[in-house]
């Protein structure tokens, strides 16, 4: 249903030319696209949301194979990827599942990054284990792990409306803890200085929201309310990094920048803080599994303090999200 409601309001507000299709990346014919051509100099960073969080229903699995997002084609991406010019300094793994990681190419991963960072389950949403892995070129480290947490989102009007209907379905939606997401503030130390990093996957309660309203109001409450766990975080995360700088916040927002034309809540903070996100309206991340559309742009890239040269959507096969580049260096 979530698919269904992203696919349905944001390609309805949005327009603008679509990354190609999905592909595995492959170095002996890679486009020669300017969308390839990454810059050299700066810190080059790519974050990719695996979309590793549940196990798949048969009907989910046939989508996954329609779709190609196929967790081999995700790994042979990663390969190739790394062994070619365009490989990034940092590397970032969103919904990263250990047992179905390919351990070959999490050696290969190993071998390449000396530097790394993990936590092992960053979304409580979902059963199986997931978590976040950043590889890096660079020492990192960790300045400071900071809970976003849930607001008291268990007793907002948006989901004690919903209480009956909500603990059929999701029980654990009124557990403690349930809704928080941790947030590592790293920092990369790179040749041209160092940079505060600070990965990020936002909660979502789309599906919670749909579940006693209509998709409209549903819609209408995620982007608009401030009183929704996603919101609530959006503000929170302005608040613990608006004194960072340089400072590179990436990741899955679970926010769109419009709603029909109109900034939603969560969205507008965040750009009020760090100015807009790198990534334009126009290249959209997230691929509506029941169409093939890529039919939002949720994950995003804000910045502070720094020159950024380079900033795109990379159309690689395996998930349904699409992974971002960028390429930053700290203003002198």
């Amino acid at each position: 249903m979530l698919k269904w409601i992203l696919s349905f309001f944001i390609l309805a507000s949005t327009s603008g030319a679509q990354p190609e299709k999905a592909f595995v990346f492959r170095q002996d014919h890679l486009p020669t696209h300017s969308l390839f051509r990454v810059p050299e100099d700066g810190l080059r960073v790519l974050w990719w949301n695996l979309g590793c969080s549940r196990k798949l229903s048969r009907n989910a699995q046939m989508l996954a194979n329609k779709n190609d997002f196929l967790a081999d084609h995700q790994w042979e991406n990663l390969k190739q990827f790394m062994d070619s010019p365009q490989r990034p300094d940092v590397l970032i793994l969103g919904e990263f599942c250990p047992s179905n990681f390919d351990k070959k190419t999490l050696s290969r991963l190993n071998k390449i990054y000396p530097h790394r960072y993990k936590i092992d389950k960053t979304n409580p949403q979902y059963d199986i284990r997931n978590g976040l892995r950043v590889f890096s070129l660079y020492p990192l480290e960790l300045l400071e792990k900071v809970d976003l947490d849930e607001n008291d989102f268990t007793n907002s009007s948006d989901l004690t409306r919903c209480q009956s209907q909500v603990k059929k379905d999701r029980p654990k939606a009124f557990q403690k803890g349930f809704w928080k997401r941790p947030l590592p503030i790293l920092s990369v130390r790179t040749p041209d200085g160092e940079i505060t990093l600070a990965p990020t996957h936002l909660a979502n309660p789309w599906t919670i929201l749909n579940v006693c309203t209509s998709a409209v109001m549903a819609g209408r409450r995620m982007i608009f309310d401030r009183e929704n766990v996603n919101a609530a975080q959006a503000l929170q995360l302005t608040e613990e990094l608006a004194s960072e700088t340089p400072l590179l916040l990436i990741g899955d927002f679970n926010t769109p920048k419009k709603f029909f034309g109109m900034r939603g809540y969560g969205y507008s903070v965040m750009e009020g803080a760090f100015g807009p996100s790198q990534i334009l309206d126009s290249q959209n991340t997230y691929i509506d599994a029941g169409t093939s559309l890529k039919s939002a742009s949720i994950d995003h890239a804000f910045t502070q303090g720094l020159y950024v040269s380079y900033a795109r959507v990379w159309p690689l096969a395996g998930s349904d999200h699409l992974p971002i580049y960028i390429v930053v260096k700290p203003k002198h």
